[in-house]
């Protein structure tokens, strides 16, 4: 069924989330995810998930890729129970075709004003928080996936594997990942700023509910959200 982020605001209100992006900070935590499951944390995954962490299929699965579309990962997503929450202005799959093929809920949503009557993930993140400046446009789905699991009224959400140096390559994973339509992976760090920006107007708004935000890479290399453990 289809779904807007009005469906699922506060859906899991006070449970702690895990937004397990695929940098090599999530290397410690790749083993422990099904337990943490079971703890009812609320797992956010992304992309090629079940690459890095195939014994822990997430509860949302969050794109925003012209790569990793709908109608190429329909078969894992029609495999398991999860929220597929996609970027539809990057993602120009046929919502007919997406609502006749998928089996589970999805949320469309649009991270850049390109398409007719867009509904941009960012108002719907600024109205919910308060905040009065909305995060960019982006250039890793790992903000939305925060948003997303703010969102949802989780809380503390722990992040892992967000390392913004694409130099540092990947986290244990099993086979070859599929290229993902970006050319030269080191590239993305020319976007260190705006990440940064964007992550810090996310904290921000975070704050203003009361959500923590803890970033589990003891080694960060940037100080936007206080470090710990679970």
């Amino acid at each position: 069924m289809r779904l807007s982020f009005k469906d699922v605001e506060d859906r899991h209100k006070g449970f702690p989330a895990f937004v397990a992006a695929h940098g090599p900070s999530l290397n410690p935590y790749i083993d422990k995810l099904p337990d943490l499951k079971k703890a009812r944390y609320i797992i956010v995954g992304c992309n090629e998930c079940y690459n890095f962490h195939d014994n822990c299929p997430p509860n949302y699965y969050v794109l925003a890729n012209t790569y990793y579309t709908i109608a190429k990962q329909i078969n894992f997503i029609n495999m398991n129970d999860f929220t597929t929450v996609y970027a539809r202005n990057v993602d120009r799959t046929d919502m007919d075709w997406i609502d006749k093929n998928i089996k589970n809920d999805y949320l469309p949503y649009d991270q850049y004003t390109q398409l007719q009557n867009y509904h941009l993930i960012q108002d719907d993140f600024r109205t919910y928080t308060g905040h009065d400046v909305n995060y960019g446009p982006g250039d890793t789905v790992a903000l939305h996936m925060i948003s997303t699991a703010v969102m949802l009224g989780c809380n503390p959400i722990y992040i892992a594997g967000i390392d913004l140096d694409y130099r540092l390559g990947y986290a244990r994973h099993k086979g070859q990942l599929t290229a993902s339509g970006v050319d030269c992976i080191e590239a993305m760090n020319d976007y260190l700023d705006r990440n940064l920006t964007n992550l810090r107007i996310i904290n921000e708004s975070a704050k203003r509910k009361g959500v923590a935000i803890i970033n589990l890479n003891m080694s960060t290399t940037y100080d936007i959200f206080p470090t710990g453990s679970i």
